[in-house]
């Protein structure tokens, strides 16, 4: 039987391996191991809480990972074609879905974000950013090729949609994360720099508006300005994790934070990884996220395809952008947020959505 990872491999197989980026692909692998393993410990003393098995959300993490690693795999052999029109696809059935989340979904602390088909809990809002990423790629590049066609004013439309039900669930860390992607890509297509400088001050309005606007982020934000003011458990323990964790940590499974918070399995899991795995553990899987966001970021400026940089700058963006929401709100850098660390924390709609953005982005890279 002939072995894959030999050149001279023919088969179907071989030539897969072959053709993608083999670095990216290992390093989300390595990710995806160590978010099961991590779960192994971060989700025992959450799932007893809760008077569910030990291993409950281990075993559906499990589950999540390998269909991942298919999800993964699966969108690698796309065509550039089958990629926009799976997206265009893709993203109607998101706006529908986000709509009827608005409508039918399950309100989960003050937040209307999940939305049940068919016994299955789906957060829509998880899958419009790597879809939103290539769509808007697509009418971004077609406006490049040809200056006639509307593609700048209609990347704005399906921006201000989605931003607009993400607003209304209400969701501002999702939008936060759009809109770095929609501006990441509408530089690279060559925004003037004066249209740069003037939606700094508009984002910046944005966000103090949603201050006065939503309860939610007014009494996070004044937590994060004014400790003293309220509530600030959450946070405070996860910084004592860390101090615990010191420079090789306590052990895996020896921590004591996911004995404490509720949502330490999925918001506050790097905190686990700082205890747990100490500075050591917590930089090797930090490099991980920065090796992956370097090297895509390599392959798109191997790209003289508009399209496909576009579509790799909007991706690795949403990668980075989620990445350092949560990790800084696990180290109080920024106000607390209900966001996921890509491969690591525990949820289906966060994991396999990002297996879809990667498996894009070794699609859209694969030699030819």
């Amino acid at each position: 039987m002939k072995n894959i990872f030999s050149r001279t491999d023919e088969s179907f197989l071989g030539r897969w391996w072959w053709s993608i980026d083999r670095k990216v692909f290992l390093a989300n692998l390595a990710l995806l191991i160590l978010g099961s393993a991590t779960l192994f410990s971060a989700g025992t003393p959450v799932a007893e809480r809760i008077d569910l098995s030990p291993y409950h959300f281990f075993i559906k993490q499990t589950i999540f990972m390998i269909s991942g690693i298919l999800v993964i795999i699966f969108t690698s052999f796309l065509s550039i074609g089958s990629v926009k029109r799976i997206a265009i696809i893709g993203m109607v059935l998101v706006i529908i879905s986000l709509v009827l989340t608005l409508l039918l979904g399950d309100e989960t602390k003050g937040a209307v974000r999940w939305i049940t088909i068919l016994n299955f809990r789906i957060q829509p809002s998880e899958f419009a950013k790597p879809l939103f990423a290539v769509c808007c790629g697509w009418l971004f590049s077609r406006h490049f090729e040809n200056k006639r066609i509307l593609g700048i004013w209609l990347g704005c439309i399906l921006y201000l949609t989605i931003a607009l039900l993400f607003l209304l669930q209400p969701d501002l860390g999702q939008t936060v994360v759009l809109t770095t992607i929609w501006m990441a890509q509408f530089i690279v297509v060559g925004l003037p720099i004066p249209i740069i400088i003037g939606l700094l001050p508009l984002s910046l309005l944005g966000i103090g508006g949603s201050y006065f606007i939503f309860d939610h982020v007014r009494v996070r934000i004044d937590k994060w300005l004014y400790p003293q003011s309220g509530d600030t458990y959450q946070i405070q323990k996860s910084l004592e994790a860390f101090a615990n964790g010191g420079m090789f940590g306590v052990g895996p499974g020896q921590g004591n934070l996911k004995k404490l918070l509720p949502d330490v399995h999925a918001d506050f899991i790097f905190s686990v990884v700082g205890e747990e795995m100490g500075l050591m553990g917590s930089l090797f899987i930090l490099g991980l996220f920065v090796y992956i966001i370097h090297r895509i970021i390599q392959l798109c400026h191997r790209q003289n395809h508009m399209f496909i940089m576009t579509t790799l700058v909007g991706l690795v963006t949403q990668f980075a952008a989620q990445t350092a929401i949560n990790i800084s709100s696990s180290i109080g850098l920024i106000p607390s947020k209900g966001m996921t660390l890509p491969f690591i924390s525990y949820g289906g709609s966060s994991l396999l959505a990002i297996a879809l953005a990667m498996g894009i982005i070794l699609s859209l890279t694969r030699k030819k």
